[in-house]
């Protein structure tokens, strides 16, 4: 596999797009619109580093969890993303994808009621993963996601040491043991796979996106399943892998 990507056992940041209203009674029937961008872009690049510290816990951030969080803190480019995927003009052309955002961001407008940043990031990233839990997807891909995760939680003492290779290696054992405990986490390898999964049954718009890829990236784990044997099931995900782990 490529050095820039990881396993999919990463916790995601998902894009930039929540929203606000006066009336949540009201406005949780409503459909959200780009108005709703404003207050939660405040709110959000005004908390990043506390919604970083937060997400990375105590394993630390990857190198696209802090690229992810270098796009948090930029209010111009979370407002266009916001703005963009509320687009109600969009909903006719991609309503896949219109119906998606809805759902996912309105499950987090309720986190804006929090003006302490630490209450904030908690609820949201309990929102964000409730989402993509309830979030309606292929059956087909549900089942693989689930038995994915499991064989890589099963695994990942044998599967982290063949994908980082020289990171692994130079690593202190205590280091290693945490790096396979994060990657081996069954609970945000099945939330990154969902995502993923979701995410690529949506309509395509112009540009593939990081999850996109992330999908791309799981199929060599779901393709080899049938290895019940952690060596064996490592052989094949490295034979299945576009480049040399």
């Amino acid at each position: 596999m490529k050095k820039s990507r990881h396993l999919p056992l990463l916790l995601l940041f998902l894009p930039a797009a929540l929203w606000f209203a006066c009336d949540r009674h009201d406005a949780s029937k409503a459909p959200l619109t780009p108005a709703h961008c404003d207050a939660y872009c405040e709110r959000v690049t005004g908390c990043t580093d506390v919604s970083v510290k937060f997400m990375a816990g105590r394993g630390g951030l990857s190198e696209e969890s802090q690229q992810g969080a270098a796009k948090l803190r930029n209010q111009k480019a979370c407002l266009a993303s916001c703005r963009d995927q509320l687009d109600p003009s969009q909903a006719e052309k991609y309503p896949l994808s219109h119906k998606f955002y809805q759902f996912v961001l309105k499950g987090q407008m309720s986190c804006l009621e929090h003006q302490d940043c630490g209450k904030f990031s908690v609820c949201r990233q309990a929102q964000l993963a409730k989402a993509i839990a309830e979030y309606p997807m292929d059956s087909t891909d549900a089942r693989r996601c689930n038995e994915t995760c499991d064989r890589v939680s099963q695994c990942a003492g044998e599967l982290v040491p063949r994908v980082y290779l020289a990171e692994y290696d130079k690593l202190p054992l205590d280091a290693r043991a945490e790096m396979v405990r994060r990657h081996g986490d069954r609970d945000r390898c099945l939330q990154s796979c969902r995502y993923s999964s979701i995410k690529a049954r949506l309509d395509k718009r112009k540009m593939a996106s990081a999850q996109d890829e992330n999908w791309v990236d799981l199929q060599p784990f779901m393709q080899c399943l049938a290895h019940t044997d952690c060596k064996e099931f490592t052989r094949c995900v490295v034979s299945q892998s576009a480049a040399p782990i």
